[in-house]
Protein backbone atom coordinates (compact mmCIF):
# COMPACT_ATOMS: atom_id res chain seq x y z
CA UNK A 1 0.00 0.00 0.00
CA UNK A 2 1.23 3.49 -0.83
CA UNK A 3 1.63 6.09 1.88
CA UNK A 4 -0.13 9.36 1.19
CA UNK A 5 2.45 12.03 0.49
CA UNK A 6 6.17 12.63 0.77
CA UNK A 7 8.11 15.89 0.61
CA UNK A 8 11.54 16.24 -1.00
CA UNK A 9 13.75 19.23 -0.18
CA UNK A 10 16.86 19.70 -2.35
CA UNK A 11 19.53 21.63 -0.42
CA UNK A 12 22.91 23.23 -1.03
CA UNK A 13 24.54 25.34 1.67
CA UNK A 14 21.14 26.07 3.23
CA UNK A 15 22.04 25.70 6.91
CA UNK A 16 20.58 29.13 7.71
CA UNK A 17 17.12 28.45 6.27
CA UNK A 18 16.36 24.73 5.99
CA UNK A 19 15.31 24.30 9.64
CA UNK A 20 12.33 26.59 9.15
CA UNK A 21 11.43 24.82 5.90
CA UNK A 22 11.33 21.39 7.58
CA UNK A 23 9.45 22.73 10.60
CA UNK A 24 6.77 24.21 8.33
CA UNK A 25 6.27 20.86 6.58
CA UNK A 26 5.83 19.11 9.92
CA UNK A 27 3.43 21.82 11.13
CA UNK A 28 1.43 21.28 7.92
CA UNK A 29 0.77 17.67 8.86
CA UNK A 30 3.56 15.60 7.26
CA UNK A 31 5.32 13.20 9.60
CA UNK A 32 9.10 13.62 9.65
CA UNK A 33 9.61 10.07 8.35
CA UNK A 34 7.97 11.15 5.08
CA UNK A 35 10.35 14.09 4.61
CA UNK A 36 13.41 13.60 2.38
CA UNK A 37 16.39 15.90 1.98
CA UNK A 38 19.03 15.57 -0.74
CA UNK A 39 22.19 17.46 0.18
CA UNK A 40 24.06 18.48 -2.97
CA UNK A 41 27.59 18.32 -1.47
CA UNK A 42 27.06 21.27 0.89
CA UNK A 43 30.16 22.79 2.49
CA UNK A 44 28.32 24.37 5.44
CA UNK A 45 26.37 22.81 8.34
CA UNK A 46 23.28 21.89 6.29
CA UNK A 47 23.55 18.18 7.09
CA UNK A 48 23.98 18.82 10.81
CA UNK A 49 20.82 20.92 10.87
CA UNK A 50 18.83 18.29 8.97
CA UNK A 51 20.07 15.42 11.13
CA UNK A 52 18.69 17.28 14.11
CA UNK A 53 15.25 16.05 13.02
CA UNK A 54 15.02 12.47 14.28
CA UNK A 55 13.61 10.10 11.65
CA UNK A 56 14.21 12.33 8.63
CA UNK A 57 15.61 10.76 5.44
CA UNK A 58 18.84 12.22 4.03
CA UNK A 59 20.77 11.53 0.83
CA UNK A 60 24.20 13.18 0.64
CA UNK A 61 25.79 13.60 -2.78
CA UNK A 62 29.58 13.40 -2.81
CA UNK A 63 29.76 15.90 -5.67
CA UNK A 64 27.36 18.55 -6.92
CA UNK A 65 24.58 17.33 -9.19
CA UNK A 66 22.47 20.46 -9.31
CA UNK A 67 18.94 20.87 -8.00
CA UNK A 68 17.12 18.66 -10.51
CA UNK A 69 19.91 16.10 -10.61
CA UNK A 70 19.54 15.79 -6.86
CA UNK A 71 15.78 15.36 -7.21
CA UNK A 72 16.28 12.54 -9.72
CA UNK A 73 18.83 10.88 -7.43
CA UNK A 74 16.51 11.02 -4.41
CA UNK A 75 13.46 9.71 -6.31
CA UNK A 76 15.47 6.69 -7.45
CA UNK A 77 17.42 6.12 -4.23
CA UNK A 78 14.40 6.19 -1.92
CA UNK A 79 12.04 4.50 -4.46
CA UNK A 80 9.52 7.26 -3.87
CA UNK A 81 7.40 6.33 -6.87
CA UNK A 82 6.78 2.87 -5.42
CA UNK A 83 6.10 4.01 -1.87
CA UNK A 84 3.89 7.09 -2.14
CA UNK A 85 0.82 8.33 -3.97
CA UNK A 86 1.86 12.00 -4.05
CA UNK A 87 5.28 13.66 -4.32
CA UNK A 88 5.93 17.27 -3.30
CA UNK A 89 9.03 19.38 -3.97
CA UNK A 90 9.92 22.29 -1.70
CA UNK A 91 12.90 24.64 -1.83
CA UNK A 92 15.09 24.75 1.26
CA UNK A 93 14.62 28.52 1.54
CA UNK A 94 10.81 28.30 1.35
CA UNK A 95 8.19 27.36 3.92
CA UNK A 96 4.56 26.32 3.59
CA UNK A 97 1.33 27.49 5.21
CA UNK A 98 -0.20 25.10 7.74
CA UNK A 99 -3.00 24.10 5.32
CA UNK A 100 -0.77 23.89 2.24
CA UNK A 101 -0.88 20.12 1.73
CA UNK A 102 -4.57 19.90 2.57
CA UNK A 103 -5.35 22.50 -0.11
CA UNK A 104 -3.17 20.65 -2.63
CA UNK A 105 -4.66 17.24 -1.89
CA UNK A 106 -8.22 18.54 -2.03
CA UNK A 107 -7.49 19.62 -5.60
CA UNK A 108 -6.30 16.09 -6.44
CA UNK A 109 -9.58 14.73 -5.08
CA UNK A 110 -11.56 17.28 -7.07
CA UNK A 111 -9.73 16.37 -10.28
CA UNK A 112 -8.94 12.62 -10.46
CA UNK A 113 -7.17 13.16 -13.81
CA UNK A 114 -4.79 15.72 -12.33
CA UNK A 115 -1.14 14.70 -12.39
CA UNK A 116 0.32 18.00 -11.18
CA UNK A 117 -1.08 20.56 -8.73
CA UNK A 118 0.64 23.93 -8.42
CA UNK A 119 0.49 26.00 -5.26
CA UNK A 120 0.81 29.76 -4.94
CA UNK A 121 4.22 31.34 -4.15
CA UNK A 122 4.22 34.38 -1.90
CA UNK A 123 7.32 36.55 -1.58
CA UNK A 124 8.43 37.45 1.92
CA UNK A 125 8.85 41.20 2.12
CA UNK A 126 12.13 42.48 3.54
CA UNK A 127 12.63 45.70 1.55
CA UNK A 128 11.09 47.62 -1.33
CA UNK A 129 12.57 45.22 -3.87
CA UNK A 130 11.09 42.07 -2.38
CA UNK A 131 7.81 43.95 -1.99
CA UNK A 132 7.93 44.47 -5.75
CA UNK A 133 8.47 40.73 -6.24
CA UNK A 134 5.40 40.04 -4.10
CA UNK A 135 3.36 42.38 -6.32
CA UNK A 136 4.81 40.69 -9.42
CA UNK A 137 3.75 37.24 -8.17
CA UNK A 138 0.25 38.43 -7.34
CA UNK A 139 -0.22 40.14 -10.71
CA UNK A 140 1.13 37.18 -12.70
CA UNK A 141 -1.06 34.66 -10.91
CA UNK A 142 -4.09 36.89 -11.40
CA UNK A 143 -3.39 37.01 -15.14
CA UNK A 144 -2.99 33.22 -15.23
CA UNK A 145 -6.45 32.82 -13.71
CA UNK A 146 -8.02 35.25 -16.15
CA UNK A 147 -6.25 33.94 -19.26
CA UNK A 148 -7.01 30.23 -19.02
CA UNK A 149 -5.04 29.35 -22.18
CA UNK A 150 -1.71 30.86 -21.11
CA UNK A 151 1.17 28.40 -20.89
CA UNK A 152 2.11 28.61 -17.23
CA UNK A 153 5.12 27.19 -15.39
CA UNK A 154 4.76 24.92 -12.38
CA UNK A 155 6.73 26.75 -9.65
CA UNK A 156 9.61 24.67 -8.39
CA UNK A 157 8.89 25.62 -4.79
CA UNK A 158 5.20 24.71 -4.99
CA UNK A 159 4.64 21.62 -7.14
CA UNK A 160 3.05 18.30 -6.16
CA UNK A 161 2.87 15.31 -8.53
CA UNK A 162 1.07 12.00 -8.63
CA UNK A 163 3.93 9.57 -8.31
CA UNK A 164 2.77 7.32 -11.15
CA UNK A 165 3.96 10.04 -13.54
CA UNK A 166 7.48 10.35 -12.13
CA UNK A 167 9.07 7.63 -14.27
CA UNK A 168 7.81 9.44 -17.38
CA UNK A 169 9.53 12.72 -16.50
CA UNK A 170 13.08 13.82 -17.15
CA UNK A 171 14.24 16.03 -14.28
CA UNK A 172 15.65 19.04 -16.10
CA UNK A 173 13.91 22.14 -14.74
CA UNK A 174 10.59 23.74 -13.78
CA UNK A 175 9.71 24.92 -17.30
CA UNK A 176 10.76 21.62 -18.80
CA UNK A 177 8.67 19.64 -16.30
CA UNK A 178 5.56 21.60 -17.20
CA UNK A 179 6.11 21.20 -20.93
CA UNK A 180 6.73 17.46 -20.55
CA UNK A 181 3.45 16.96 -18.68
CA UNK A 182 1.56 18.63 -21.53
CA UNK A 183 3.41 17.23 -24.50
CA UNK A 184 3.30 13.68 -23.17
CA UNK A 185 -0.38 14.00 -22.20
CA UNK A 186 0.31 12.72 -18.70
CA UNK A 187 -2.76 14.37 -17.19
CA UNK A 188 -4.25 17.64 -16.04
CA UNK A 189 -2.37 20.51 -14.42
CA UNK A 190 -4.40 22.13 -11.66
CA UNK A 191 -3.85 25.41 -9.84
CA UNK A 192 -4.46 25.61 -6.06
CA UNK A 193 -4.94 29.29 -5.25
CA UNK A 194 -5.07 28.84 -1.47
CA UNK A 195 -2.04 26.55 -1.18
CA UNK A 196 0.52 29.13 -0.09
CA UNK A 197 4.31 28.79 -0.12
CA UNK A 198 6.43 31.65 1.23
CA UNK A 199 9.64 32.14 -0.71
CA UNK A 200 12.87 34.06 -0.20
CA UNK A 201 13.44 36.25 -3.24
CA UNK A 202 16.59 38.12 -4.33
CA UNK A 203 16.91 41.23 -2.12
CA UNK A 204 19.09 43.23 -4.55
CA UNK A 205 18.91 44.24 -8.19
CA UNK A 206 22.05 42.28 -9.04
CA UNK A 207 20.67 39.08 -7.51
CA UNK A 208 17.35 39.67 -9.28
CA UNK A 209 19.06 40.05 -12.67
CA UNK A 210 21.12 36.92 -12.08
CA UNK A 211 17.98 34.95 -11.20
CA UNK A 212 16.10 36.15 -14.28
CA UNK A 213 19.12 35.33 -16.44
CA UNK A 214 19.08 31.74 -15.18
CA UNK A 215 15.32 31.47 -15.66
CA UNK A 216 15.24 32.84 -19.20
CA UNK A 217 18.30 30.87 -20.26
CA UNK A 218 16.58 27.71 -19.05
CA UNK A 219 13.33 28.66 -20.81
CA UNK A 220 15.11 29.17 -24.13
CA UNK A 221 16.88 25.84 -23.75
CA UNK A 222 13.51 24.13 -23.27
CA UNK A 223 12.10 26.00 -26.28
CA UNK A 224 14.94 24.74 -28.46
CA UNK A 225 14.68 21.18 -27.11
CA UNK A 226 10.93 20.63 -27.03
CA UNK A 227 9.20 23.57 -28.65
CA UNK A 228 6.17 25.10 -26.91
CA UNK A 229 2.83 23.43 -26.25
CA UNK A 230 0.34 26.30 -26.37
CA UNK A 231 -2.62 23.99 -26.01
CA UNK A 232 -2.64 23.24 -22.34
CA UNK A 233 -4.59 21.13 -19.91
CA UNK A 234 -4.59 23.47 -16.94
CA UNK A 235 -7.90 23.28 -15.09
CA UNK A 236 -9.79 26.28 -13.67
CA UNK A 237 -10.85 26.70 -10.07
CA UNK A 238 -13.67 24.37 -9.08
CA UNK A 239 -17.15 25.52 -8.14
CA UNK A 240 -17.46 23.35 -5.03
CA UNK A 241 -19.56 24.97 -2.32
CA UNK A 242 -18.55 25.12 1.33
CA UNK A 243 -20.28 21.86 2.27
CA UNK A 244 -18.75 19.96 -0.63
CA UNK A 245 -15.32 21.36 0.17
CA UNK A 246 -15.66 20.36 3.83
CA UNK A 247 -16.32 16.78 2.71
CA UNK A 248 -13.25 16.87 0.49
CA UNK A 249 -11.08 18.15 3.33
CA UNK A 250 -12.40 15.39 5.58
CA UNK A 251 -11.62 12.89 2.84
CA UNK A 252 -8.03 14.12 2.72
CA UNK A 253 -7.55 13.63 6.45
CA UNK A 254 -9.26 10.22 6.47
CA UNK A 255 -7.66 8.63 3.42
CA UNK A 256 -4.33 10.37 2.73
CA UNK A 257 -2.74 11.31 6.06
CA UNK A 258 -1.44 8.01 7.34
Amino acid sequence: MHDGICVLIPAFNDAAVIKRSIESVIAAGVDVRHIYVVDDASTDETRDVVWGFVGINVLVNSHQRGRMGGVADAVAHFRLEERYEYFAILDADSHVATDYFTEILVRFLEYPEAVLVCGTPRSERHNWFTAYRAYEYALTLRLYRLARLVVTVAPGCASVYRTHALHQLEWEGDVDQTVQVRQRHLGQIVYARNALVYTTDPPTLRDYINELTRWYRGSWQVLRLRGVAFRQETRPESDANAAQRALLVRGVHQSIWR
